[in-house]
């Protein structure tokens, strides 16, 4: 089985499909942010269930994007 990771802000409620939750990487505008690993058969199915509550489903470029540009802050790199 194949994963992608993403950043999410989204609540773990929203996950679905055997997702994981890597760890907590950060914080963006107060809220926490996950590292997960989604199946790819899911990928877009898990886009529009995070989309749906206001939550980005984001590729580690864009992640890393937010950080540099000082909109989000990294923590200790995905170790709960």
């Amino acid at each position: 089985m194949s994963v992608e990771k993403r950043y999410t802000t989204a609540p773990e409620s929203y996950d679905g499909f055997g997702t994981k939750t890597v760890g907590v990487v950060g914080y963006d505008r107060g809220y926490d942010v996950r590292l997960v690993e989604i199946r790819k058969d899911h990928l877009g199915w898990h886009e529009g269930r995070y989309a749906s509550g206001g939550n980005p489903c984001l590729t580690e470029s864009k992640w890393k994007q937010l950080v540099k540009a000082g909109i989000a802050t990294e923590t200790n790199g995905g170790k709960k």
